[in-house]
């Protein structure tokens, strides 16, 4: 509308410059609406180009919220993405902080060691040791699958305690060969094998060894000890910082226990027996544990 009306006037006021220019005379009010025509089509400019801005300003105005209505959707699916892999990551953080571990099929080894009393420990090795004079005890442990009743082979025995700020570790089977290692211990020794004979155990003729080893993390002290009467294999470790001048069989020597001699607790039973020492003494102690069914 607003152009048509433009179109006019222009046409007005070029017929009348045309009359003007033909040698006719204009009406004196020609130029008064030539003027008024050109006034407004100047505000009438103005208007469009006004309006032609505002437009400019909403579209513009609509682009942008729809822009920002589209971020703030990508924000929320990335945090939902963010919560989920957060979920996923405390998860496997709670399985790995409960000592499970979760291999392809989903289903984790069973660990064989399972925590025992000490009661229940001198009922599987016959001449068992004890913790020594102030250590604190950690735990009792046997396993089971090291063990084979058909071959009269003991599970394994464990204990782990803590002394002098050290940590060590002891075990004992009963049905095994001497050669074989129950420590648990794989390294290069750097000491050893010293040959040692143990006070106490074996009526203080029980023969074992030391092993020793240093590196650049510290010192390993190993001693183990036959019983070649019952067929009892024993072994303690502990490792340490340094351990320059300790003495791990003295440790060793506090383990024996008298009350744990299989045959301790037979009234008038002569010495051999109680403590199986000597050939006469191992054949006593066959002969008895056959007659109690041990």
């Amino acid at each position: 509308m607003k152009n048509k009306i433009i179109a006019f006037l222009c046409a007005s006021v070029l017929v009348t410059g045309m009359l003007a220019g033909c040698g006719g005379k204009a009406p004196a009010s020609a130029g008064k609406e030539a003027a008024a025509a050109d006034a407004l089509k100047e505000d009438l400019e103005k208007q469009d180009t006004a309006e032609a801005s505002a437009e400019s300003g909403t579209a513009a105005k609509e682009t942008a919220e729809t822009a920002e209505a589209a971020a703030a959707e990508t924000a929320a699916a990335g945090g939902a993405s963010g919560e989920i892999a957060g979920a996923a990551e405390g998860a496997a953080a709670g399985d790995a902080a409960a000592g499970q571990e979760a291999p392809a099929g989903g289903v984790g080894m069973a660990n064989p060691w399972v925590e025992i009393t000490e009661e229940e420990a001198v009922t599987l090795v016959d001449r068992l040791f004890t913790s020594p004079y102030g250590a604190e005890v950690q735990a009792w442990l046997k396993c089971e699958s090291l063990g084979d009743p058909a071959k009269y082979i003991s599970p394994m025995v464990q204990l782990s305690f803590s002394m002098q700020d050290m940590n060590f570790t002891a075990r004992a089977q009963q049905g095994i060969s001497e050669d074989e290692d129950i420590s648990g211990i794989y390294t290069e020794w750097t000491e050893g094998p010293e040959d040692v004979t143990l006070a106490n155990w074996g009526g203080g003729h029980m023969q074992g060894k030391i092993y020793r080893s240093v590196n650049d993390t510290g010192y390993i002290d190993l001693i183990t000890w036959y019983d070649v009467e019952i067929g009892i294999s024993y072994s303690l470790s502990v490792a340490a910082e340094d351990l320059d001048g300790f003495d791990i069989q003295a440790v060793a020597e506090q383990m024996y226990s008298e009350k744990n001699e299989p045959f301790g607790n037979i009234p008038d039973a002569p010495e051999e027996i109680k403590t199986g020492d000597g050939v006469y003494g191992a054949t006593l102690q066959s002969s008895m544990k056959e007659k109690i069914g041990r």
